[in-house]
């Protein structure tokens, strides 16, 4: 009787309409096989169920589309999954969103992704049939689907709770990017509702860029204005790649950080703490995001049940860039 895995491949062969070896050259990315033959044999081995196990551990890493640049989030993340994927004797197929279709010339064993700016759970999890983690994106585990996320509403508490033990009674936000994304309505939810409890004066505002040179510049600078005549004496500032625009901001308009404005921002690794003064931060912890990834992934991978989605607490990086609040404001 022969093998279950020779007959695997005997169904595929059959079906893609090629014979048994290419279906092996295929399946083990070996040469001389046309795209379009691989792309059929790996739509058919999908179809039967077909799971060879590759020669290495292999997943597929997907990033934002290849037109976003990366920012310090995106580096963040990358280096970190990189580093656990090494840990875990994993390789990585690195693709970008919009280059998805690649998925169906590759035989990995399931997927990563920190794409910021497509939902592709959907996607992904109903078409193609593999196990996948979305780091900071959302879920659909009907399709095997899950998520891990930075603990948004815990970050938000952790600096306006700071703010507030400094004596600040009236704190601005500013929400850089897509006020839509998941990150970013967390965030100002998180925001609305801990100024509301406490009873506090606020102002939110978001600042995205126009694709115009210098157009962020500006709308932060006016940004800063309003919140100073609105009498804020604290900003939170959003994002990673965000931290140094307000503190630019903040001096072109004349404001000096924490005499005039307290401010913390999102951690730039080994960045923020080189700041005059050094930056008070909340930080990603971007090593346990891609521990608990990886984690998750390998028990879909292995048919064990995952339960829920993942929260992962932020850190708070406490320097100088807060302070009590002038009596002049």
């Amino acid at each position: 009787m022969r093998r279950k895995s020779e007959n695997g491949v005997r169904q595929i062969a059959e079906l893609a309409g090629v014979n048994a070896s290419t279906v092996s050259r295929a399946l083990n990315h070996r040469a001389h096989v046309n795209p379009e033959t691989a792309a059929r044999v790996f739509e058919a081995a999908r179809q039967v169920g077909y799971r060879q196990k590759p020669p290495r551990r292999i997943i597929a890493l997907i990033l934002p589309e290849c037109r976003t640049t990366l920012g310090w989030y995106s580096i963040n993340v990358l280096n970190a999954l990189r580093l656990e994927a090494i840990r875990r004797h994993w390789w990585l197929e690195i693709i970008s969103s919009d280059q998805i279709e690649l998925l169906n010339e590759r035989a990995v064993e399931g997927v990563i992704s920190f794409d910021f700016n497509n939902h592709l759970a959907k996607e992904i999890g109903s078409s193609r049939n593999l196990p996948m983690i979305c780091i900071n994106d959302s879920a659909r585990h009907i399709d095997r689907v899950y998520s891990v996320f930075s603990n948004e509403f815990q970050a938000v508490n952790l600096a306006v709770s700071h703010l507030v033990g400094y004596g600040h009674r009236r704190i601005g936000m500013i929400i850089n990017g897509d006020p839509e994304s998941y990150c970013n309505r967390t965030r100002y939810e998180a925001f609305e509702r801990m100024m509301q409890t406490l009873h506090l004066g606020f102002c939110v505002e978001s600042v995205q860029d126009g694709g115009i040179p210098g157009s962020l510049v500006r709308l932060l600078h006016g940004t800063v204005l309003r919140m100073a005549e609105c009498g804020v004496t604290a900003i939170i500032n959003t994002g990673e790649s965000a931290a140094a625009s307000v503190r630019h901001s903040l001096e072109v308009c004349g404001f000096r950080v924490p005499e005039d404005f307290s401010l913390i921002t999102w951690e730039m690794v080994g960045v923020s703490e080189f700041f005059s003064p050094p930056q008070t931060t909340v930080c990603q912890n971007f090593t346990e995001l891609s521990s608990r990834a990886f984690e998750a992934l390998e028990k879909l991978i292995s048919g064990d049940p995952v339960c829920r989605d993942t929260l992962v607490d932020y850190l708070l990086c406490d320097r100088s860039s807060v302070a009590i609040p002038s009596c002049g404001r």
